[in-house]
């Protein structure tokens, strides 16, 4: 039988619906929501709601205007980039240090442009669902990882993307530094409380301190990750032999290994400013360690230093963990006729033909490599 509205007129719990330009009623389906609770969307309900996450279930509870005062009602509709105007000068340089923009010859308004970008809540909503458009899940799976946050509930199930969030709030809110809690009490928008939405502008906060300027998740490389283990597996049995293939594995190891150093870098930056930890390994150890000692291959002469001439990626980033003197690093890049990897890597390969090298190898995208979205 169809419904006609007014919807009220109907026994039980009834929602309107839509069906070839006409509304119509029908019962409203509740799988086992707990007596009293309220389950999204929350814009059903009169007043202000929020949504919250339990044994992994969503609800929705009023917002608690009560408990703010008059300032923090003020605060929290202003925007991000309006807040960072009003902060002085060594501040606002010092949270744009902590996270990672270069404040080298910008001034405060370029500054606070690039913080507010970060610390904005750009998410949507689409019916009962939040739109992350700077986060995936495995973005907050990998910094729940970072911040020892479990993957999973009591039960042992999976934590959804909203408890994760919800996880990350709280870890940092409660265990991280000094200048990043007064970070967050001076710019990220709205009341000072832990929710979906503030999880979600922390892991992006998290996720722009770890990969700067679109740094790349994933060590670009000129080949494919197939021929790259095929590569490894020749010389390890010491079949390598053509130049063309030494050559490749050269160039593919060597920019492991700078990936390696520089992404180790600023997790250790990292640690220190947000999480208030120190590092415990050295990166160069490390680094080298994994990508030849492991594997039986000796490490060439010099090839942590070349990292900043041979790869712009590596360069550009010098800012956060490079050493503030370039004089020498501008020299040296003259002498080996320019920084530009493009063009030194080109320049090698062509002197032993690369391009005999069959097309269904070449890793078209190995310099895009950034891995975000």
């Amino acid at each position: 039988m169809v419904k006609n509205p007014p919807c009220q007129q109907y026994e039980g719990p009834q929602i309107e619906y839509q069906r070839n330009g006409q509304t119509f009623c029908r019962n409203k389906i509740i799988y086992g929501t707990p007596e009293g609770k309220k389950i999204p969307p929350c814009t059903q309900y009169p007043g202000k709601h929020l949504i919250y996450v339990r044994n992994g279930h969503s609800y929705c509870r009023k917002r608690p205007l009560k408990n703010l005062n008059q300032s923090q009602k003020k605060n929290s509709k202003t925007d991000v980039f309006d807040k960072c105007l009003q902060l002085n000068h060594s501040k606002l340089r010092n949270y744009a240090d902590l996270l990672n923009i270069d404040v080298r010859d910008q001034e405060n308004t370029d500054l606070c442009l690039k913080i507010s970008k970060i610390l904005n809540d750009d998410s949507r909503k689409i019916l009962t669902t939040n739109v992350y458009y700077q986060t995936s899940p495995e973005d907050v799976k990998d910094i729940s990882q970072l911040l020892n946050i479990s993957l999973r509930d009591d039960q042992g199930k999976g934590k959804t993307m909203d408890q994760l969030m919800i996880d990350i709030c709280h870890k940092v809110s409660d265990h991280s530094s000094s200048k990043m809690k007064s970070l967050l009490k001076d710019l990220l928008p709205g009341p000072q409380y832990c929710s979906v939405q503030t999880g979600y502008i922390i892991t992006k906060i998290i996720k722009n301190i770890l990969y700067p300027q679109k740094f790349p998740k994933k060590s670009p490389m000129l080949i494919t990750e197939e021929l790259n283990q095929k590569l490894i597996s020749l010389k390890k049995r010491r079949s390598l032999s053509h130049t063309t293939e030494q050559e490749l594995l050269r160039e593919t190891l060597h920019s492991k290994l700078c990936h390696c150093i520089k992404g180790m870098l600023i997790k250790n930056k990292f640690r220190k400013d947000v999480l208030n930890k120190s590092s415990e390994y050295n990166p160069y150890a490390v680094c080298t360690q994994s990508v030849y000692k492991n594997r039986g291959f000796s490490v060439p002469k010099k090839t942590v230093r070349k990292c900043p001439n041979d790869y712009n990626w590596y360069r550009k980033l010098d800012y956060i963990t490079g050493k503030k003197n370039k004089t020498k690093s501008t020299k040296s890049m003259k002498k080996s006729g320019g920084g530009n990897v493009s063009e030194n890597c080109t320049q090698s390969l062509e002197q032993v033909e690369m391009m005999k090298w069959p097309n269904i190898y070449a890793n078209a995208d190995g310099w895009k490599g950034s891995g975000w979205a």
